[in-house]
């Protein structure tokens, strides 16, 4: 069972879900910032699919995230294209402001919940299903920067358990410019290389196997505040690429 888990983990833990995606991107003190300063309530996402440059669905209300009046996530919603939730998300947090855990509901209830570092730097997430059984967690690693340096993953719950790490590598403007998974599996490693924008937006990734070929390949436009417009993604060796394209609504207190 060690296989399936490494491919499980070798094909979907580089695949950052949208949500991560534009985290990741952002700063999330600015984000939050500029949320509280506009009053910002809720933003609803709407998506359309599009397969080989055809839009293969229709365009469609695929998320929504409302907030606190101190710019913090509260909930989201994840909706399928026949607008019944997918999966719903509550965010809670602790007395200094950080996040303490989120609770999500969708085929079964889970919880992750957060650890810190003194210094509030996030040092562990843990996986629980129905808040008792643990599935996974992840620990962060810093450099002497302050830097987030790797992310190692233990996964349990299934017939076997599953260990690898993810490692960052920064460019001279301290933005990620590499990340390699399983590097102490070279059978199974993945490198993935960043490319930026002047503006700082990041507009590619790539994914190479450990022969150095490349299986995949991102590409992401942006809005003036910072939000994935359009993602594209090639798979190789196929011939397809899908895109999706956002837009998105903003309502005020």
């Amino acid at each position: 069972m060690v296989r399936p888990l490494i491919y499980f983990a070798l094909f979907f833990l580089p695949l950052l879900s949208f949500s991560q995606k534009m985290e990741e991107q952002k700063d999330p003190v600015a984000e939050k910032n500029r949320i509280k300063k506009n009053k910002i309530s809720a933003m609803k996402l709407y998506r359309c699919d599009w397969r080989n440059g055809k839009p293969s669905s229709r365009t469609w209300l695929n998320f929504i995230e409302t907030y606190d009046k101190n710019g913090n996530v509260l909930a989201q919603h994840w909706l399928n294209e026949d607008s019944a939730t997918d999966l719903r998300s509550v965010y809670f947090y602790d007395k200094a402001g950080r996040l303490e855990k989120i609770d999500m509901f969708g085929r079964d209830t889970s919880r992750w919940r957060h650890e810190y570092f003194p210094s509030g730097q996030l040092r562990k997430k843990t996986l629980y299903v129905k808040d008792t059984v643990q599935q996974s967690s992840s620990t962060y690693v810093y450099d002497d920067k302050k830097r987030l340096k790797g992310i190692c993953y233990h996964t349990t719950g299934y017939t076997e358990s599953f260990d690898g790490c993810m490692n960052y590598m920064f460019d001279n403007l301290g933005r990620f410019a590499e990340m390699i998974y399983f590097e102490n599996m070279p059978d199974f490693m993945v490198r993935s290389v960043m490319k930026y924008d002047d503006a700082g937006n990041q507009v590619e990734m790539a994914s190479y196997n450990y022969n150095q070929e490349q299986m995949r390949r991102s590409v992401y436009q942006y809005d003036k505040n910072g939000n994935i417009t359009q993602e594209t993604l090639y798979v190789k060796p196929s011939e397809i690429n899908t895109t999706w394209k956002y837009t998105y609504e903003y309502f005020s207190k």
